[in-house]
């Protein structure tokens, strides 16, 4: 088999992110990045991998989170009341893309990008009850659409998930104070308007992802499937996903299901044939999956890697500290250097 170079890998990044099933070869050169902190102390740092490169501390002061697109050649961060683009060096902040909706005062506080890496949501959320926003960017930073979300609001922005895929957007938040979770879809139509559905009422879910292709929900009943009527779905044959989860991450080649109960709990991988479990975690803020097989994780101050491929093949997930963060991990991302 002819080895390839990092060149030619990064010209078939495209289809590794959509082709991948954690069993890949790692030859390309991935860097990842890591908001830390936050207020004026937030900051960005980054490692690649495979050589002894670290970049930062880069000041983003204000800053709440981030995600890398573009096939990762540009990372986009999100204060907030704008995001800006940044390059794969963590430098050039450019404001001139994704616009705030005309009128629109916003306080963001999440950002999550699509599987396809073509969308880019940032949740809006300014407390004391007001309506929650969701706004949508194309990947080449021009406004896709803005919805407001229907009450009731949850008391706090991480009670509402969501999952955006081209110009449809999912999401969830608590339906009542007492339990259960509310379900809504909404379409950008082809003259800019936008259709929301009636909610429905459903089991609680506690997180949202695509993967390949189809939505999964966190619940108490593991990673279940979830339509747009609101109806959940058992995976079958994969028992470890049948354990209560409460966040979901995914590219669409590995999904990971984790329980956050306070104490240590597995971090289960699946890999669209079995999910394994790469240790256990006691504290997880953010995973994110990167095209040659690794993942990574911002756990307490500490940025950490895995090996999906040795661990699917043998079991051996290789977790790796990269680096020691300035502050507190809360995002992590991965680019191309």
């Amino acid at each position: 088999m002819t080895k390839l170079t990092p060149l030619t890998l990064l010209a078939f990044i495209p289809a590794l992110l959509t082709g991948c099933t954690g069993t890949e070869d790692q030859s390309s050169t991935v860097r990842y990045v890591a908001l830390a902190g936050s207020g004026t102390q937030a900051t960005l740092s980054a490692a690649d991998l495979g050589t002894t490169t670290t970049v930062g501390n880069v000041p983003v002061a204000g800053a709440v989170d981030l995600r890398s697109y573009n096939n990762g050649q540009s990372l986009a961060v999100l204060y907030a009341d704008h995001m800006e683009q940044r390059s794969a060096s963590l430098g050039s902040p450019n404001t001139a893309l994704f616009p705030n909706p005309a009128g629109f005062s916003p306080c963001y506080t999440r950002l999550i990008t699509s599987v396809a890496h073509d969308r880019l949501a940032a949740l809006s959320d300014c407390g004391q009850g007001s309506t929650q926003d969701i706004v949508v960017w194309r990947a080449e930073g021009t406004l896709a659409f803005r919805v407001s979300l229907p009450p009731p609001t949850p008391t706090t922005p991480s009670q509402t998930h969501y999952a955006v895929q081209g110009d449809i957007l999912w999401a969830v938040h608590p339906a009542t104070a007492t339990g259960n979770s509310e379900l809504l879809r909404a379409v950008r139509n082809a003259d800019n308007t936008v259709t929301i559905s009636t909610p429905v009422q459903l089991p609680n879910v506690y997180d949202l992802t695509f993967y390949h292709n189809q939505l999964y929900a966190a619940t108490d009943q593991g990673v279940q499937t979830l339509n747009d009527k609101g109806e959940l779905g058992a995976v079958t044959g994969q028992p470890m996903l049948a354990n209560r989860a409460d966040r979901l991450y995914s590219d669409d080649r590995l999904l990971a299901a984790w329980r956050n109960s306070g104490s240590a709990e597995p971090l289960y991988i699946w890999n669209g044939s079995k999910a394994l479990s790469a240790g256990n975690i006691s504290g997880l803020n953010d995973l994110t999956f990167a095209p040659d097989g690794t993942f990574a994780t911002v756990q307490g101050g500490t940025l950490i890697n895995y090996d999906s491929v040795s661990g699917f093949e043998r079991g051996v997930w290789n977790p790796q500290t990269l680096r020691y963060l300035s502050g507190t991990g809360r995002a992590v991302t991965w680019l191309v250097p």
